[in-house]
């Protein structure tokens, strides 16, 4: 039986690749806790991202509530906040990655170019 009761968030892995300063690429994982939106509001946020028309610290706002593997240079964890959320949007790989990522937790693949 499928019962309607459904978390208000839901947990999904994040792969960022950046390269370091020897120009080898690197890949990171951590999980992120995506807000568990309604379908119309999910398509609102991806036609405005795709058009431009959201900053990504405000689309990350939206989607993520929470994540787990995030820390600091000294392996402390980081809270998730706002102002976090915008440090971590001011990270071209790392906003990427989480667009990517919710996306594919939405259809179900990766998305094509």
């Amino acid at each position: 039986m499928f019962k309607l009761d459904l978390s208000p968030t839901y947990k999904y892995p994040v792969t960022v690749r950046f390269f370091d300063e020897t120009g080898r690429r690197i890949e990171r994982r951590f999980t992120a806790h995506f807000r568990r939106l309604k379908k119309s509001e999910a398509a609102e946020l991806m036609t405005r991202a795709e058009a431009g028309e959201i900053e990504d610290a405000e689309l990350m706002r939206e989607i993520v509530a929470g994540w787990e593997g995030i820390a600091d240079a000294d392996g402390h964890p980081i809270e998730c906040n706002d102002e976090t959320i915008a440090e971590l949007a001011d990270i071209h790989e790392v906003a990427s990655a989480i667009g990517v990522a919710w996306f594919e937790s939405l259809t179900g693949g990766a998305r094509k170019n």
